[in-house]
């Protein structure tokens, strides 16, 4: 029998697994990670989610994409598409958050905007990328595809193009594509 101490809701499992919560449910619902029903909600034991990270040889890992864009509408709009795909995502405001973010993780790929009214614009910061990390896939999320700084980026090796507005299909084949070297989820 199961101590209700144990017994945890998915924001603390998510929490304990370091994913997003909807990634969480996917998992659980496909029977993947130890998890129960009650009433309409899953559960998790601690002590049973402990011992299959142990399982696993290390945390569970979702491909992750880092999103550079100075509107916060397009923040959400991306981050709840792709989340809800099972990727995570973390998102910065500019060039220079971008790279101070990129200090600390290695996504699996970005996604940048062209146009930042301040700080460095697109194409410096996709070159400081390179300069700095290598080859890390960059798909360029614009509403001037055929503008001057696209022909900047471009100076800067192969990226991905994406042209705003765009459908939430086409926003997750572009990250699927570019991310399938990992095992991309949802597919």
């Amino acid at each position: 029998m199961l101590d209700t101490h144990d017994v945890i809701d998915s924001p603390a499992a998510a929490e304990i697994l370091q994913i997003h919560e909807e990634t969480l449910r996917r998992l659980a619902r496909e029977g993947q990670v130890p998890a129960f029903k009650v009433g309409g909600g899953w559960r998790f034991s601690r002590v049973a989610l402990r011992k299959w990270i142990e399982a696993q040889g290390s945390r569970v890992s979702v491909p992750l994409v880092l999103l550079v864009d100075d509107d916060p509408n397009v923040h959400l709009i991306v981050k709840h598409c792709l989340t809800g795909a099972g990727y995570g995502v973390i998102t910065a405001s500019s060039g220079e958050e971008a790279l101070a973010i990129l200090e600390k993780a290695r996504p699996s790929a970005i996604l940048m905007d062209l146009h930042m009214p301040t700080g460095m614009n697109g194409p410096a910061t996709i070159g400081e990328i390179r300069r700095l990390h290598g080859q890390v896939p960059v798909i360029v999320v614009t509403g001037y595809p055929d503008s001057d700084l696209m022909n900047e980026a471009l100076a800067y090796g192969p990226i991905g193009l994406l042209s705003k507005p765009f459908e939430f299909a086409q926003l997750l084949a572009a990250v699927r594509m570019v991310t399938s070297s990992a095992a991309a989820p949802g597919t």
